[in-house]
């Protein structure tokens, strides 16, 4: 694997404190960008590193541009930090933001070199008209109503997982996925937004952060345990039954469609699946969840306050209130349970 090279300004120097140190402890090249950003042709000349610019701001709007000047001048990874009190910006746009941290946040430079290999994502919704077959349409049955609280932590049996996952989700999808480590496991299946180019390249980092077998599907494929599946880039990733997954064409702005996927987890799956919805823009991901637990599934997201960015599972607490909203920690707690009770 690559070296790992880390831009840090001063401001977010001064907000995490002993950074420098940890870093070079990781080990990592360290270059330091004095109240401006990295020189985009110094960075374009260090192919040799795995590459990732953190950057913060005093303020609100201090923070806000520099995160997006970064994410539209460099084609490398951006990690911004933000003072403490300063609320993640839902509204932020950059195809390289990859996470964003507070001032003082324990443990970065681990977390800042685990996001170092994300894929950047512009966000961009590509069709891939024609590359595979659709899915059948799956006939539609009436749901029982959505009761208040459906889900408790004691109660889960879990055959399959789905998560959703999108800004700021990916490190907690790592997390969970190693929380798992040493448990027997049914298939993983994730939707985690990115532009097609970089399918390959992000299961290749989900398996070497988790630990577990990563696949990317190109054809109608058959489930195994301890396992995790992607789609196609530029498809959706859909259940067939509950031994077989495929992609799909893309159905909608979101690449892979998160609400796609859980409606026909929720059929494949029934009581016996369990869905997480993690960190994101935007609303994908909230119908679906709310599938799941009205076929008798599990719920889960990511409490909000503690997501990058709160849209996505905020939407899915609205849209479904069985679902459990749950920090990263008690997130990992509970698939870990689940997973025990897997056949």
């Amino acid at each position: 694997m690559k070296a790992l090279a880390v831009w840090v300004d001063d401001y977010s120097l001064r907000a995490l404190p002993g950074l420098d140190g940890e870093l070079s402890r990781a080990p990592a090249l360290v270059m330091r960008s004095f109240g401006r950003l990295p020189n985009p042709s110094t960075v374009g000349q260090l192919g040799k590193y795995r590459q990732v610019a953190v950057v913060g701001g005093s303020d609100f709007n201090d923070v806000v541009r520099r995160i997006e000047l970064a994410t539209t001048s460099l084609r490398i990874g951006v990690i911004g930090v933000l003072p403490v009190g300063v609320p993640f910006p839902a509204g932020l746009r950059g195809p390289g933001l990859v996470d964003l941290l507070t001032a003082n946040t324990p443990a970065a430079a681990k977390r800042i070199a685990l996001m170092a290999d994300v894929p950047i994502v512009s966000g961009r919704a590509q069709r891939m008209e024609g590359a595979l077959p659709e899915r059948p349409a799956l006939p539609e049955a009436p749901l029982p109503p959505l009761a208040a609280s459906t889900a408790t932590l004691a109660g889960l049996d879990c055959a399959a997982f789905a998560i959703a996952s999108s800004t700021g989700g990916c490190w907690v999808l790592a997390d969970l996925l190693r929380s798992l480590d040493g448990r027997r496991v049914g298939p993983v299946l994730v939707a985690q937004h990115m532009d097609p180019e970089f399918a390959g390249f992000f299961a290749r980092w989900l398996e070497a952060s988790s630990g577990r077998r990563t696949c990317v599907v190109s054809e109608l494929t058959r489930l195994a345990d301890d396992t995790v599946y992607i789609a196609q880039g530029g498809c959706d990733l859909c259940v067939v039954d509950a031994q077989h997954v495929m992609s799909a064409p893309a159905s909608g702005r979101f690449v892979p469609s998160a609400n796609r996927l859980f409606k026909t987890f929720a059929e494949a799956f029934g009581s016996r699946g369990t869905a997480v919805v993690l960190s994101g823009m935007g609303e994908d991901g909230a119908e679906g969840l709310g599938v799941v637990v009205r076929r008798g599934g599990t719920g889960l997201c990511q409490l909000p306050s503690t997501a990058i960015i709160p849209s996505m599972p905020a939407s899915a607490q609205r849209a479904a209130p069985g679902v459990l909203a749950l920090s990263p920690e008690a997130l990992s707690a509970a698939l870990a349970s689940a997973s025990a009770r897997a056949p």
